[in-house]
Order: C-alpha cells, then sequence, then structure tokens
C-alpha cells in the first residue's frame, strides 16, 4: 500500500537472499520518510472476486511526521484486508471417499475468506551530510478458515467450480516480521549502500486429510475428520553490502 517501486531480479539470486531465491526474487520498494513534510493517505476499497459469496473490503493508512529538519522523520503505515472465500466444502462421500462428495449435507460455502492485517514503521535519520540510516519494521498477519487448494476430481476446473472435499474446515495463519537496516553514504563518486534484515515468521496449519488416511491406512468402516496439525517457526538473517 505504500510502495515505491518493485524490483524483478533474475534468478539465481541464493547469494543474497537464500536457497527460497533460486528462481529469482521480487523485492518490493517502500517509500522513504520524508524529513520537512507532513503527508497523510487514507484508502478505502471494496472489491468482489468471482464466484465468491459477498464483498470484501480494504483499508490503508499512512502517514508521514517531520521530526527534526533534514535530520530526522518517521513514517507509519497500517493495513487491513478481507477477501471473500470463492471455494466450497463438501464432505466427502462415505461410499466414494476417493472422488465423491456427499451431496445430502449442505456445503459450506466461500470456506477460503482471509484477513490480512498488519503494520509498518520507518524512520529516516541523517546524522551528517551524505549518510543516511533508515531502520524499519514490518510486521503483517494473515487468517484464513480454509486453505487455498481444490479436490481433484471432485472439482471441475474447466467449468469453475471449484470444491473441497473434507469433513472440516482447514484454517491457517501466518504471522511474519521483518526488521531492517539501511546505511547509505556516498563518498565522492562512490556509492556505499549497507541492508541487514532478519526475518521470522510463524505458520500454523490444520487440514483435515480424512480421506488420504482412509485409503492409505486402509482404516475400515465410516470416514471421519482426521486433523492433521502444522506448525512452522522459519528465521532468516540477509546481509546485503554493494
Amino acid at each position: 500500500y505504500d510502495v515505491a517501486n518493485v524490483e524483478v531480479w533474475r534468478g539465481p539470486q541464493g547469494t543474497l537472499y537464500g536457497s527460497g531465491s533460486m528462481g529469482g526474487t521480487i523485492k518490493y520498494v517502500p517509500n522513504e520518510p520524508e524529513f520537512n513534510r507532513y503527508t497523510t493517505t487514507v484508502g478505502v476499497g471494496v472489491e468482489h472476486i468471482d464466484d465468491s459469496h459477498g464483498l470484501g473490503h480494504k483499508t490503508y493508512g499512512v502517514v508521514n511526521i517531520p521530526i527534526v529538519d533534514d535530520k530526522l522523520a518517521a513514517r507509519i503505515m497500517v493495513f487491513s484486508q478481507y477477501d471473500k472465500g470463492y471455494i466450497d466444502r463438501y464432505n466427502v462421500s462415505q461410499t466414494n471417499p476417493v472422488s465423491g462428495i456427499d451431496t445430502s449435507i449442505a456445503p459450506a460455502r466461500g470456506v477460503n475468506s482471509a484477513d490480512w492485517y498488519g503494520y509498518q514503521i520507518q524512520l529516516k535519520y541523517s546524522p551528517v551530510e551524505n549518510v543516511t540510516i533508515l531502520p524499519s519494521f514490518l510486521s503483517q498477519k494473515n487468517e484464513a478458515a480454509s486453505l487455498f487448494v481444490v479436490d481433484l476430481p471432485q472439482s471441475d476446473l474447466a467449468a469453475g467450480q471449484l470444491l473441497q472435499a473434507r469433513d472440516a474446515n482447514s484454517p491457517h495463519s501466518n504471522d511474519t516480521n521483518i526488521a531492517n537496516l539501511t546505511i547509505k553514504a556516498t563518498f565522492g563518486a562512490v556509492d556505499l549502500v549497507s541492508t541487514t534484515s532478519y526475518l521470522q515468521q510463524i505458520s500454523n496449519e490444520n487440514e483435515d486429510s480424512a480421506a488420504t488416511q482412509h485409503v492409505l491406512m486402509g482404516i475400515e468402516g465410516p470416514v471421519v475428520a482426521f486433523p492433521v496439525w502444522t506448525w512452522s517457526k522459519p528465521r532468516e538473517f540477509i546481509q546485503e553490502l554493494r
């Protein structure tokens, strides 16, 4: 919501950004704080996704605060977004758990509805001429009632019919925090940039794999919900100097 430009770097970029960037990197560069200008921006939007059941919405606000003329400024951004789901969940067929659905039970509509919200805080400090220090912190969380996946062959992709065959929703959430310190200095014809970042993400996922377990484990009797919980907490440190 407060982006200056987007950089697309052809891969591999593993040296700077780790093994997850072997195919390339998309880098979002936010607007920097401005020293001598107070500004505010507010945005509100309403949207509709094809085949979803209702309207989504988004709101965001940005404020730029000069603190010391030509020396220190802050920039704060907050945002919230709600997307209506477009995938319907049917219970698994008791007679054909591999490829069937139970149409005798009303489906849960739009189970992949999702909430996104977070904030970003930036400071810009220039202690001396030609030196700029930019610390920032970004926090974002998203929560969804079920996964953004469809099951085959229950779904008809050509007809735009997107279904899940599960006896329960598969809620998941991601909590991401990124701290960054960028230092820029100019020495004559030479520009020096140091960027240090630390990322931490907490992911929770609870997926119903009843049909899979029923087939793979040869379980006899009716198909019942079989939740599988996955939790992860990856951390990443990045240092770039150019």
